[in-house]
């Protein structure tokens, strides 16, 4: 097995790495990284109903996807994340306690005492310390984690508040978990950047070869970043389609939407009451279901700007 460490905190590499690991190579790999703040949702989730898009945008978190399927989870410089790329035959894709155990090893060698639990996450005593997910090519795994080290719990909450029954569909659903940090367990934390070198060095061991990317796969990992992972496209258009039905009360008058999108695009909006709602709901047919090109589609309609917050907060 080959282990790299990663020396960029760009999520939009980091996850266009492992699919380029999974899918260019016949080699078995083990891949470390820490990334900068950003959510990261799992492939089949709707992105806006998973996250406070408006606390992101003010904190300048980023949103990025990933190719496993699972629930969102928040990266920050306080969470490392592994990733072992490896080959399989058909009846092994699922087995989690495989790729777990080397960070358990890891993890008790630190003086930390873990477990797999029942949704294949790790749990120090019943408190979560990390989630796992998969994704499967041809014959080969891709099986990823976090370790919550000493991220920010508080901002990570924030993120991923959802506000329940906004959105009508058939996406996948992150399910909550009461969370700790390693370091707040360990008898005698370390710095965070101390942690993570002894976990990538329990792992790569004497036995495996410690590799750094080549400037070609350097090349190749941005291509995909550019043509992929750091998409609108991918990242929120990728999300199954969804309805969104919500009201709002302006001036003492109930303001109803219902909206429909299909790949990140709205197919289909209905904003009745008020008196600009009518003439609102055919101008963003074809609209990308994003703020800021609704914004724009209002100002250039002229929409007074408290009639534009109604409807932002309508649709968002």
């Amino acid at each position: 097995m080959k282990c790299i460490l990663s020396h960029t905190d760009d999520p939009y590499f980091n996850l266009a790495a492992e699919e380029y690991l999974l899918k260019s190579f016949d080699e078995e790999f083990y891949f470390q990284y820490v990334n900068r703040p950003a959510v990261v949702v799992g492939k089949h989730q709707n992105a806006l109903a998973e996250v406070d898009q408006d606390y992101l945008e003010e904190n300048d978190i980023l949103l990025a996807r990933r190719i496993s399927g699972g629930g969102a989870v928040y990266h920050d410089p306080g969470n490392m994340n592994y990733s072992f790329i490896t080959n399989e035959s058909p009846g092994d894709f699922i087995k989690f306690k495989k790729y777990t155990a080397p960070v358990i090893l890891a993890l008790e060698n630190l003086g930390v005492e873990a477990r797999l639990g029942s949704r294949n996450e790790l749990l120090a005593g019943v408190r979560k310390i990390s989630g796992t997910a998969r994704h499967v090519f041809k014959r080969r795994v891709l099986h990823h984690g976090t370790l919550l080290y000493e991220t920010d719990l508080e901002r990570l909450g924030k993120c991923l508040y959802i506000e329940l029954g906004r959105y009508r569909d058939k996406a996948v659903k992150s399910i909550r978990s009461e969370v700790i940090n390693i370091s707040t367990i360990m008898e005698q934390p370390v710095p965070a950047a101390d942690f993570y070198q002894a976990v990538f060095d329990h792992i790569a061991g004497s036995e495996h070869q410690v590799i750094s990317f080549s400037k070609d796969d350097t090349r190749a990992i941005e291509k995909l970043v550019t043509e992929k992972f750091s998409s609108w496209e991918w990242n929120y258009g990728y999300s199954p389609k969804y309805e969104i039905e919500h009201s709002i009360s302006m001036d003492g008058e109930l303001v109803r939407f219902n909206l429909q999108v299909n790949k990140g695009i709205i197919t289909s909006a209905e904003i009745m009451g008020g008196a600009v709602a009518g003439r609102i709901g055919h101008l963003l047919t074809g609209v990308r279901h994003d703020r800021v090109i609704v914004e724009g589609v209002l100002e250039k309609e002229g929409i007074d700007a408290d009639w534009q917050q109604v409807i932002l907060r309508g649709l968002f």
